[in-house]
């Protein structure tokens, strides 16, 4: 539902004055410089790990709302763990909270049930 929702506000926006004069998503992240680590976008809330979000509205993809989260491997001493949660607890804050981690990113958002999506991926 949120890929068509999204794609029917990017088709119906296209057309509209507020959208014609909008920037691209590349010319927003140049905007805000998030393709730079030393962005003052980025706010680090743990050593090494940083966070930005982008908001507006794009000429290309319409509105958007993205989280940026940015890691200094040198800085953090992080490791990264894939978990599938599936069978367990679903909600992102409490798995967070539970396998002590400094950040989560969902998988949810993936489109599982397209049927040119492959094993492993494909649920």
């Amino acid at each position: 539902v949120d890929f068509i929702w999204s794609q029917s506000l990017v088709l119906g926006l296209a057309d509209s004055q507020r959208c014609q004069h909008a920037p691209t998503l590349v010319e927003l992240v140049e905007k805000l410089e998030l393709h730079t680590a030393s962005s003052s976008q980025y706010n680090e809330f743990h050593p090494g790990f940083y966070h930005a979000t982008l908001e507006g509205i794009t000429r290309d993809y319409g509105p958007v709302h993205i989280n940026i989260l940015r890691i200094n491997l040198r800085k953090s001493k992080c490791r990264m763990k894939c978990l599938d949660a599936r069978e367990s607890c679903t909600d992102l804050s409490t798995l967070t909270r539970k396998t002590g981690a400094v950040a989560a990113i969902s998988g949810g958002f993936f489109l599982y049930s397209e049927p040119d999506i492959e094993v492993p991926s494909k649920r």
